[in-house]
């Protein structure tokens, strides 16, 4: 009896010193990143943290949208009110293209996308789209360009080649 309570004896002193030794290992490993090769155990807190400082950024991020938005609605307005202001200026006499005569007519879109140019150039700046079927006024020709101005009012030039041409 004498020897086995000897033998259960050192088990337990064997167990003790192998958990001891995890535990020294386990606190020296504080600096691992949960999940990881040295930490692969990832608590609650950590994920909740994870998931908080997620949250944060995603609230700024939206709030960036937000703003972004609202800039680019007051820019669409301001826009709006320059094309307006240069489309009802057409009844003075300073010499612009807006004192010639009201129109040449009108022209449709024969192509699926027409780039509306700021010059009559194809290395012009790009000022936006216009579709097959929609309807422009033609204001100027210049060459094969037609200066027009879209529904929405913004002015700008078009190849004579990608328009049906109403008088």
């Amino acid at each position: 009896m004498k020897g086995r309570v000897k033998v259960i004896s050192i088990v337990v002193v064997i167990m003790l010193a192998i958990s001891m030794s995890m535990n020294i290992v386990n606190a020296l490993n504080q600096n691992a990143e949960p999940g990881s090769a040295e930490d692969p155990i990832v608590s609650k807190s950590y994920v909740d943290a994870a998931i908080s400082k997620l949250s944060t950024e995603i609230k700024s991020l939206r709030e960036q949208v937000d703003a972004l938005k609202a800039q680019n609605a007051k820019l669409q307005q301001d826009l709006m009110a320059v094309s307006s202001g240069a489309a009802g200026a057409g009844t003075g006499s300073s010499g612009n293209v807006a004192d010639k005569p009201a129109s040449l007519g009108t022209g449709v879109i024969k192509v699926a996308v027409v780039n509306l140019r700021s010059k009559p150039t194809t290395n012009s700046t790009i000022l936006g789209k216009i579709l097959l079927n929609d309807t422009v006024t033609l204001v100027s020709k210049t060459g094969n360009w037609y200066q027009v101005t879209t529904k929405k009012g913004t002015n700008g030039y078009i190849r004579e080649d990608l328009l049906n041409v109403k008088k």
